[in-house]
This record gives structure tokens, C-alpha cells and sequence, in this order.
């Protein structure tokens, strides 16, 4: 004998047993099956931005880096072209990720590096409006730290 529930789908076997009677046996309701998870780049927002700036306008750049920090920020500031390139550690003691600390190298497009020791990132971020508004020419120069 086949009973079945249409609504949920499940199909229940009846089939006799050694006494007899009948042993039911059923088809699960799920089963498994394969999770497809497709990725998409997402777009360039500072190439865009370098794209699309008007004169006079600094691009800060931010570089979250696990490991040669400073060597690829530089890569950074050098293929999309910005101003100035805030890299971060992302992982290790010193993570910018969380927390209200971090360090932070400063490379800017005229060569000068600026080392920020694990500060709060208020600090942090009021150097990264300084040397904006050096690269601005609203700032003297000062010497770069190396």
C-alpha cells in the first residue's frame, strides 16, 4: 500500500513484515543539496573617484592590509593614483579592525612617509586631515619621518 501527503510531499511505503503486519518506511521531506555562492567584484570606488575629481580636490585613499603593510600601500597609491594612502593593518596586535586604537602609515604622492604609532584613531585621523591639507598647500611642509 503507498499513502501519501501531497502537501508536504512525503511518500510513506508500507511493506509487510516476517509477523505479518506491515512496516512503514518514509522518504525524508528535504534532502541535500548543493549551495551555490557566485561573487561579484565590486567597483573601483577610488579609480571612480580619481576618475571623476575636480581640480584642486585631495583623494585619501585607505590601504587594509594582513601583511607587508607599508610595501603595498605604496603599490596602492601607485596604481589608483590618489594623493595620499592611509595603510592599516588589518590583523596581528595592532589590527585597525575594532577598537578605538590603531597605526597607521601615511604615503603620499610626493614621496614623504609618515609612521603613526598605536594611537586613538581620533588622533589618527586628525594627522591624515594635516597632511591633506599639506599635499593641499595649505600646510608648510614639515620633514618626513621614515
Amino acid at each position: 500500500n503507498l499513502a501519501e501527503r501531497s502537501q508536504s510531499r512525503t511518500v510513506v511505503l508500507l511493506e509487510p513484515n516476517d509477523a505479518g503486519g506491515g512496516m512503514a518506511t518514509a522518504e525524508a521531506d528535504w534532502q541535500a543539496a548543493v549551495l551555490e555562492l557566485r561573487l561579484v567584484r565590486n567597483a573601483d570606488i577610488l579609480a571612480q573617484l580619481m576618475a571623476e575629481r575636480p581640480p584642486g580636490c585631495i583623494v585619501v585613499g585607505f590601504a587594509a592590509e594582513t601583511e607587508e603593510v607599508r610595501q603595498r600601500g605604496l603599490a596602492k597609491l601607485r596604481s589608483k593614483g590618489c594623493d595620499l594612502m592611509v595603510a592599516n593593518p588589518v590583523s596581528g596586535e595592532h589590527s585597525a579592525m575594532g577598537g578605538d586604537s590603531a597605526e597607521a602609515t601615511l604615503l603620499a604622492r610626493d614621496g614623504r612617509v609618515v609612521e603613526l604609532g598605536w594611537q586613538p584613531k581620533s588622533q589618527i585621523a586628525a594627522q591624515i586631515l594635516d597632511e591633506a591639507q599639506r599635499l593641499a598647500g595649505e600646510l608648510p611642509s614639515q620633514p618626513p619621518s621614515r
